[in-house]
């Protein structure tokens, strides 16, 4: 019976000797996305919270119009990527994993963003009569409705005088 008892305190005692760097690391919680910018017609930038754990990230993207997912990166170390080199006025679609030794997390929410649309050529305004303008431009790729702003002579502030109008084809 004294033989037993031995053996278990040796082997608590062995165990709790062990160095910390032999207990096996556990994978990353999944990260969860915190914004989007749209920074220009070609780019847009997404930021993800820090994943306890996580040595790196990988970010995977897809146009609205396909449905597999493209890794844009898999060795990301900061909490934001600029994903470059897209359409103007697209939508894509957005998932982050946290990565470490050990393995991968699951993914984060899907999110979309949309890139800024182009801005429309110069309008062409007509004087219809003395208290009428008519105010024409052509179609942007990608813009869903417009915003119309205009200043007096001499001002410097911009009013809003239409706001989420659709163009006529």
């Amino acid at each position: 019976m004294k033989k037993f008892i031995i053996s278990i305190l040796l082997s608590a005692i062995f165990i709790s000797l062990l160095p910390v760097s032999t207990m096996a690391a556990s994978v990353p919680g999944k990260p969860s996305i915190n914004s989007f910018t749209a920074v220009s017609t070609s780019s847009i930038k997404i930021s993800w919270g820090a994943v306890s754990g996580a040595t790196k990230y990988r970010v995977d993207r897809r146009k609205s119009t396909e449905t597999n997912y493209k890794t844009l990166t898999t060795s990301c170390t900061s909490r934001t990527y600029t994903d470059k080199g897209l359409v103007a006025g697209s939508l894509y679609y957005y998932r982050v994993y946290a990565i470490n030794s050990t393995g991968t997390s699951k993914r984060s929410e899907t999110y979309a963003a949309y890139t800024k649309p182009n801005t429309p050529n110069e309008p062409v305004v007509n004087r219809d009569s003395q208290s009428q303008l008519t105010v024409t431009w052509s179609k942007v790729a990608g813009a869903t409705h417009y915003k119309v702003l205009c200043r007096k002579g001499g001002e410097d502030d911009y009013k809003v005088v239409a706001n989420n109008l659709t163009i006529n084809d």
